[in-house]
């Protein structure tokens, strides 16, 4: 392979790295395990703070959680699953948001605030390696373009 192509793509890169990061977010597998993240966080009844979602389940609703088999002593956002499922990735300019298209989605972000969608510094830094390999295979895919 020329150095040539090498430089080409490295100039690239430098020019504007946060093209080469959005592209690897972009990445099904990435979005997926982004989006599970937020969904383990709010199973674990914790915010995009790492703070308690709070308030707590009121007395109707630990009996109703009870009932179905339902995690009650932490707040996860989880009855029927729909709000959860409904989580997509949006990219705006350098940046990724996590939102909800699921009708409730108002509802709860007025009332648990609006860190319920988006990852915990752990969280971000879980999926490091994950990206780290989808990078690489961007940038073999421009290598081979060249």
């Amino acid at each position: 392979m020329p150095f040539e192509a090498l430089i080409a793509v490295v100039k690239d890169i430098n020019r504007n790295p946060n093209e080469l990061i959005i592209e690897a977010l972009k990445d099904a597998q990435i979005e997926e395990l982004i989006i599970e993240a937020n969904q383990n966080q709010l199973d674990a009844g914790i915010d995009a703070n790492g703070n308690p979602i709070d308030p707590l389940y009121t007395e109707t609703t630990i009996r109703y959680k009870i009932s179905k088999g339902q995690e009650f002593r932490w707040v996860t956002l989880k009855d029927t699953g729909k709000f959860q499922k409904s989580f997509k990735v949006i990219y705006r300019n350098d940046e990724i948001e996590i939102v909800a298209t699921d009708s409730k989605r108002k509802k709860l972000r007025d009332k648990y605030g609006a860190a319920i969608l988006g990852l915990t510094q752990e969280s971000i830094e879980s999926l490091k390696g994950p990206l780290l390999e989808v990078i690489k295979e961007v940038i073999l895919k421009r290598l081979e373009k060249r």
